[in-house]
C-alpha cells in the first residue's frame, strides 16, 4: 500500500490517496493457470501436434493464450483499489474496472467499519450484498460511506482512521469558509 499526500493534478489538488493492491495469494491461483495455458500453446506450436482430445486450432489457441495467458494475468497484477480525497470530493475505485466520484455535499456520513469479506459480501472485488456496495480488496477494516440518497459504499482500507480524519478536517474547513 502506498500513500501520497499533497500531489497536484490537472486543476485538482489531491489531499490524500491510498492504494491497495490485490492480495498476493491471488497470484497462486492465476499464475499456474497462465503457465498451463502457455505450456499447452508451446507444446502444440513446437511439436506441431494438437494437444488434448478436442484441440483448438492454432488461431484459437493464439487468441486463448493472449487472453488467459497474458491479458487476464496483467489485469490482475495491475489492479488496485484507490481512495483519493480532494478538497470537495472523494473518488473510490478499482482500477481499471470501476471508479466513482462522490461530492462531499452528497455524503451524509463516513464511519470506520469492520468487514468480513466472505460473510458480508461473498468475497472480494466490487460486490453488492443487497443493501450496500463493497469495494473489498484486502483487510477486515474500512470505511462506510452513507450517501444522502441512502446508498452505502464500503471500502476496505489499511488506514480508515486517516481517511476519516482527512475527510472530517476538510468538512470542518468547508464549514468555516461559509
Amino acid at each position: 500500500m502506498k500513500k501520497v499526500l499533497s500531489i497536484m493534478t490537472s486543476s485538482k489538488k489531491i489531499i490524500y490517496k491510498e492504494k491497495q493492491y490485490l492480495p498476493k495469494w491471488i497470484y497462486f491461483i492465476i499464475l499456474p493457470f497462465a503457465f498451463l495455458v502457455w505450456g499447452i500453446a508451446l507444446v502444440q506450436f513446437i511439436t506441431g501436434e494438437p494437444v488434448g482430445n478436442r484441440p483448438m486450432s492454432d488461431t484459437g489457441l493464439i487468441i486463448f493464450t493472449a487472453i488467459f495467458g497474458v491479458l487476464l494475468p496483467l489485469a490482475f497484477m495491475t489492479m488496485k483499489a484507490q481512495v483519493t480525497i480532494y478538497s470537495h470530493s472523494m473518488t473510490i475505485g478499482l482500477t481499471p474496472i470501476f471508479r466513482k466520484k462522490i461530492d462531499f455535499q452528497d455524503i451524509q456520513s463516513v464511519a470506520h467499519t469492520k468487514i468480513s469479506p466472505i460473510k458480508e459480501f461473498g468475497g472480494w472485488g466490487i460486490r453488492w450484498n443487497g443493501a450496500k456496495w463493497g469495494l473489498i480488496v484486502e483487510g477486515k477494516e474500512g470505511i462506510e460511506i452513507l450517501l444522502r440518497s441512502g446508498s452505502i459504499f464500503v471500502v476496505t482500507s489499511k488506514s480508515p482512521e486517516k481517511i476519516i480524519q482527512v475527510y472530517s478536517s476538510l468538512i470542518d474547513q468547508g464549514d468555516e469558509d461559509e
